[in-house]
């Protein structure tokens, strides 16, 4: 029991100290739930869940869009963390008005936070587009598979790009600027540098919301 005790600090240490870099807690606390659901242990995604819907804080990115054809469809058998269908079963089973229709993240005021699970094929990029973001924003990029083979950026119109920048195993971009206005439109493109597909989560933590 104390060598299990041991063996799993050793595997949680670095995970949480990488995590530290981020200064928000409830940010924290969601990248931790996604890091988790790299295991394919059913009993962890429903744990996961159950967290996801008794918490207000966040809502599904749906606005990154349909499928694009630089990503992996269902059928490509890549790891995946599988979170869109707990994002699905958690914001439908909340006790008050779901977020979905034209009730988009960055529109909606009720919410800071937003997470969504997409993918790039190999050797391709691919580019999401959100709207009604202010103020300072973090975004974080969690790979299913570690290592470097995702790059990122984020981009605001009119405004110098922001590389995301590698803090253990994810990658960090803070834009940090009162000129970001909610009409103004931001871009995140990733880019798969290895010759196999590769998932991702994105999440955003939109401090100038009001």
């Amino acid at each position: 029991m104390k060598r299990t005790a041991v063996t799993l600090a050793m595997i949680l240490l670095p995970l949480l100290l990488s995590a530290q870099g981020i200064g928000d807690r409830e940010l924290r606390r969601l990248v931790e739930d996604v890091r988790l659901l790299r295991s394919a242990d059913e009993s962890v995604y429903e744990d996961v869940f159950r967290r996801m819907e008794a918490d207000l804080s966040w809502t599904p990115m749906n606005e990154t869009g349909p499928l694009q054809s630089s990503e992996c469809p269902p059928s490509e058998r890549i790891g995946r963390f599988k979170l869109n269908r707990i994002l699905s079963r958690a914001d439908a089973g909340r006790k008050y008005v779901s977020a979905h229709g034209n009730m988009l993240n960055g529109e909606d005021a009720r919410y800071n936070y937003s997470l969504y699970e997409r993918s790039v094929r190999g050797n391709s990029e691919v580019t999401y587009r959100f709207k009604g973001r202010e103020g300072s924003q973090t975004f974080v990029l969690v790979p299913f598979e570690s290592g470097n083979a995702l790059s990122a950026v984020l981009e605001a119109e009119g405004m110098e790009p922001v590389p995301f920048v590698a803090d253990g195993d994810l990658l960090v971009a803070e834009f940090s600027s009162s000129e970001l206005s909610r009409d103004r439109v931001l871009s995140i493109t990733v880019t798969n540098s290895s010759a196999a597909g590769l998932s991702f989560v994105l999440l955003n933590h939109n401090a100038g919301r009001r």
